[in-house]
């Protein structure tokens, strides 16, 4: 148990360390639009729902990388495939989290600084302080997408990249269904591009699906694939 924790630690504080220069320039990028949306006329959203269009690519690159090279460095240092497993998983469920409290903190603040200088700023967050509902499933978006990163990741490392790129197959079929479920709450690019496949596959329109149905998939989805991420790390042959 304690050896879980200290790799819960460990990975968390490291890739937190990635996520700061990720959400940095992310700021930067906003507040560069947020100037000329004010300068030229054009609408802009809050930060938070800014940021959630980059979080599907950056929380499926980091799962990427968690997927071999922590296994890899772990294994040398003797801790059991159990104890990474869970200290990977559950570091990725709070650094989904974070990161988009995070970002509702900085979009506050931003927001409260725009209005003091009277400048108006678009936000779907905060409006009515209904901002417990868009965090909760932009990081559940955030988990997913690291999931499925770790997912291909497993794929490549425990077999070849023939079984790789059927892995990639199978991770467009996860990212389909999160795409189809969220389609309609909030803006994820790869989720609007997949999940319009699953739409018109299944003949349902994503719009008719409430909040709690598309949470209750989302969370389905997240403990499959954990499921799946367990089955495969479990026995895998660790390549020094």
């Amino acid at each position: 148990m304690k050896t879980t924790i200290k790799v819960i630690g460990d990975i968390f504080v490291e890739q937190l360390k990635w996520s700061w220069w990720f959400m940095g320039i992310n700021l930067l990028i906003h507040l560069s639009l947020s100037y000329y949306s004010v300068k030229y006329g054009f609408g802009i959203s809050d930060f938070t729902q800014f940021i959630s269009a980059a979080v599907s690519i950056y929380m499926l690159v980091i799962g990427i990388v968690a997927g071999s090279s922590f296994l890899n460095y772990y294994s040398r240092l003797g801790v059991t495939r159990k104890d990474y497993f869970y200290g990977v998983a559950i570091a990725a469920i709070i650094l989904s989290f974070t990161i988009i409290i995070v970002a509702d903190v900085l979009a506050f603040i931003e927001i409260s600084i725009f209005n003091m200088i009277n400048v108006s700023l678009k936000s779907n967050i905060f409006v009515g302080m209904n901002w417990v509902k868009p965090t909760f499933s932009i990081s559940l978006n955030g988990l997913i997408y690291y999931l499925i990163g770790w997912f291909i990741s497993v794929g490549y490392y425990k077999f070849n990249w023939k079984a790789g790129l059927l892995f990639i197959l199978i991770s467009f079929v996860f990212s389909s269904i999160h795409g189809f479920v969220w389609v309609d709450h909030f803006i994820d690019i790869p989720g609007l591009i997949t999940g319009s496949t699953m739409e018109e596959i299944i003949n349902i329109n994503a719009g008719q699906l409430s909040y709690g149905v598309s949470a209750a998939v989302d969370a389905g989805l997240i403990v499959f694939l954990l499921f799946v991420l367990r089955g495969l790390t479990k026995n895998v042959s660790v390549k020094l």
